[in-house]
């Protein structure tokens, strides 16, 4: 309900009681309830997960996808039907970008269980096959400013935009 996922605890006369996954209690009350939408996360099954992942320009991505499938195909808990999916989604500024998709029970316990023990059996299989997962790199150029007068560099007409 809006910003607030949890368990429905009690519904009283004027409010909802829903205990949050991190164990607080959330009064919402039903004038709100009636009149906006209510996501039931465990209503059926199954529930996906959509697990982002990044590979190294250089990496063939056939490669990739079948790293990637067969990591989540072998994981405890994954559903095999729904089929499990591997997509090449962008081109990022540091990776080819892709998103691994399955499915799992829903209560929220599970999820949280099996995106972790996926997550830790990618990075796995990706050092296995020489994938490299690209991290930001930034480049930092120290100098000694005791020597840099910069008075003495604007007389000089350095950095004027007069050209």
């Amino acid at each position: 309900m809006g910003d607030y996922e949890g368990t429905v605890e009690a519904i009283k006369i004027r409010s909802t009681q829903l205990r949050t996954y991190t164990g607080e209690l959330v009064e919402i009350p039903n004038a709100i309830v009636f009149t906006n939408p209510v996501r039931v996360l465990t209503a059926f099954r199954c529930r996906r997960t959509d697990l982002d992942i990044g590979v190294d320009y250089t990496t063939p991505l056939p490669l990739a996808k079948q790293t990637f499938l067969n990591v989540i195909n072998r994981a405890d808990g994954v559903l095999s039907d729904p089929a499990p999916e591997v997509d090449v989604v962008g081109f990022g500024d540091r990776s080819i970008d892709f998103k691994v998709r399955y499915w799992t029970p829903p209560q929220i316990a599970e999820v949280r269980r099996i995106k972790s023990q996926v997550a830790i059996a990618l990075k796995a299989a990706c050092d296995e096959a020489g994938i490299s997962i690209p991290y930001p790199i930034r480049t930092v150029h120290l100098f000694d400013q005791t020597q840099f007068d910069e008075s003495q560099r604007l007389a000089n007409g350095a950095g004027s935009s007069d050209a």
